[in-house]
């Protein structure tokens, strides 16, 4: 062993005893996509504030077998799981194939767009211990899943719609954020 080089354990131990000091991906307010089908795309969200300032992600590939999480940006929790500061999301994809899946979209490239804004009927969901649709506005600690499809020919698609979607809070202390969307309407990513 080196002199200079710290035994494994060491190095070990002090990376278990800093990761904590390190921001959890939990505590962010974040977005999964997954494609129905043998879809492939590479998608991008942009989240809005309700001062006016964004957050864009990176480009995304979005396939069925897995997903990768779109982090939208910080997003505090308010009273009763409100998320006071969420504004909107502005959601866009470029359809893809297993060839082209990580080519960054051209300048004037078809892409299909939503926008969810925070009034949207999108964010309600019933629980079963409530009257009323309950409100999941993204923020930290919420992970929200969308499932994707293509309607119309799989490389050129009339419009992309969002045939479900699920709210998931893994903090104890709001188990009521967590279930299915009631998708009232389908949400459609249009033709840019």
């Amino acid at each position: 062993m080196s002199p200079h080089r710290p035994p494994v354990g060491r190095v070990l131990i002090a990376a278990a005893l800093l990761s904590p000091l390190a921001p959890s991906a939990a505590s962010a307010a974040n977005l999964k996509l997954f494609s129905v089908g043998n879809e492939i795309y590479l998608c991008q969200t942009r989240t809005w504030t309700q001062d006016g300032a964004s957050t864009r992600s990176t480009y995304v590939p979005v396939v069925a077998t897995y997903a990768n999480a779109f982090e939208l940006g910080p997003l505090p929790p308010g009273l009763n799981g409100d998320s006071p500061k969420f504004d909107r999301i502005d959601l866009q994809c470029w359809v893809r194939d297993r060839f082209t899946l990580n080519h960054v979209p051209k300048a004037g490239e078809r892409s299909y767009s939503i926008r969810l804004p925070r009034n949207d009927a999108f964010w309600e969901r019933h629980d079963p211990d409530e009257i009323d649709p309950v409100r999941s506005l993204p923020r930290d600690g919420t992970m929200i899943t969308l499932f994707v499809r293509a309607i119309g020919a799989a490389e050129q698609p009339e419009h992309l719609e969002i045939c479900r979607a699920v709210a998931d809070s893994p903090i104890t202390d709001s188990p009521n954020l967590s279930g299915n969307y009631d998708l009232v309407h389908v949400p459609r990513l249009m033709p840019d």
